[in-house]
Formats: C-alpha cells, structure tokens, sequence
C-alpha cells in the first residue's frame, strides 16, 4: 500500500496571508508499506522538501529524508516500532549537512488504548548523529 502527500509549507501559508515577502515551499510525504502478516509491517517513508522562492538574496534549501520503519506486535497489547531516518540537507550553496537518527519506540495500539480509556501511551529512545561538512 502506498500513501502520497504535497503540501505547502507553514512559511508559504504565512506569506500567503500577510504583508511580508513571499517564502514559498514545497513538502512532500510518500509512504510504502508492505503488511508482512497480521504481527509485521515493513514501512518506507519518503519526504522531499524544498524551498521555491525565496526573498531577494537569501539561499533556497533542499531536503531529503528516507525513514524505514519496522513494526512487529509480539502481543495483541504491545507494539514494537524500529526506524533510522537518514536526511540529507542542501543549506545554502555553500553548506550542506547530513543527519542520522535511529529510535526504537514500544507503544500499545490505539484499540488497546482507547479500552483502558487512556491516550496512546509510547515510550522511546533514540540516537542522533549530525555531521556538517
């Protein structure tokens, strides 16, 4: 199953309703995932982001992230979620940079959640590694 997205950034949408110069940008979110069985999803996400138009003399920006993403549910009440985003940044025409971040979240599913009358509890950890050339 694939879910596709574009959106116009919060700049653009501020630009469009105020006085200020125009800061267009484009989001964009695609989503892959292949349901393995009823306990393993595999997912891919895809998220292309970029700057259109800019004010006069800033740099525009460009941005990739690509996030695997596995869920296993080793109990019907538990959730175990492992992803690694790696993001790559076109800053201005003089800096780029690279990010890497892994997490591994537990949670217990919505169903479950809203039978024991709470919110979706999640707890997370995870590691993050820059690197500005």
């Amino acid at each position: 199953m694939a879910r596709a997205r574009a959106e116009l950034g919060p700049a653009a949408r501020r630009a469009a309703c105020g006085p200020r110069a125009a800061n267009l940008q484009l989001w964009g979110n695609l989503t892959f995932d292949w349901v393995k069985n009823e306990r393993l999803v595999y997912e891919l996400d895809i998220e292309p982001k970029g700057l259109l138009t800019a004010p006069a003399g800033e740099a525009d920006w460009r941005n990739l992230d690509l996030t695997p993403n596995i869920e296993y549910s080793p109990k019907t009440w538990l959730d175990v979620i492992a992803e690694a985003t790696a993001g790559y940044t076109r800053q201005t025409d003089d800096v780029n940079s690279f990010e890497f971040t892994a997490a591994v979240r537990a949670a217990l599913p919505p169903a479950v959640a809203r039978s024991a009358g709470r919110h979706r509890w999640q707890g997370a950890s995870a590691v993050t590694a820059r690197r500005h050339p």
